[in-house]
């Protein structure tokens, strides 16, 4: 695992900004080779026994203005919350581990574009861009029919997630620790 947290640590953000540890990650990421493997013992601790430092449950929680509308109207704001940077670079290990398990596994899709590495919402645009084109080209007569899920995953069952793990064959330490 300390060349999974190395490999995490090189690619994170080097900011200045304090977090609830108190330890700005650009300290981490500049001394990322001396930390790897404390950090990985750490995060293995904290893998078995599930459980995490109370510092990596807090979070300093800032309101960003979205840049419309009125500044005194509570809507317009959205939530930056700054987190342990060792919390980040545990769920970023195990994102790898999760990520490689369903690839291997063929449990992702190749039409699926969120959360994926190097696809996005822009990629899955000119997916549907080039179907409707097509379509067009063919004289092939075309429905669209668009959904809203703002905050859908705000209100997911938690026991259905933890169902859809099993399903996906993410079973023991890993899925009680998530």
């Amino acid at each position: 695992m300390p060349g999974s947290v190395l490999r995490v640590m090189k690619g994170m953000k080097a900011s200045k900004t304090l977090n609830p540890d108190g330890i700005p990650s650009f300290i981490l990421k500049a001394l990322r080779e001396e930390l790897c493997e404390p950090q990985a013992i750490l995060f293995q601790i904290s893998f078995d026994q599930c459980k995490f430092p109370t510092s990596w449950k807090l979070s300093h929680v800032t309101p960003i203005f979205k840049g419309k509308g009125r500044r005194s109207d509570p809507e317009n704001y959205r939530p930056i919350s700054l987190t342990s940077p060792f919390l980040k670079i545990m769920e970023r290990v195990i994102v790898e581990k999760l990520n490689l398990h369903l690839k291997l596994n063929s449990l992702i899709s190749d039409h699926q574009h969120g959360f994926c590495k190097n696809r996005s919402t822009v990629s899955h645009l000119v997916v549907i861009h080039d179907y409707i084109q097509s379509a067009l080209d063919h004289g092939i007569p075309i429905d669209i029919i668009l959904i809203d899920l703002l905050k859908a995953f705000d209100r997911i069952s938690l026991r259905k997630l933890i169902h859809c793990l099993e399903v996906y064959g993410i079973k023991g330490q890993l899925k009680n620790w998530l």
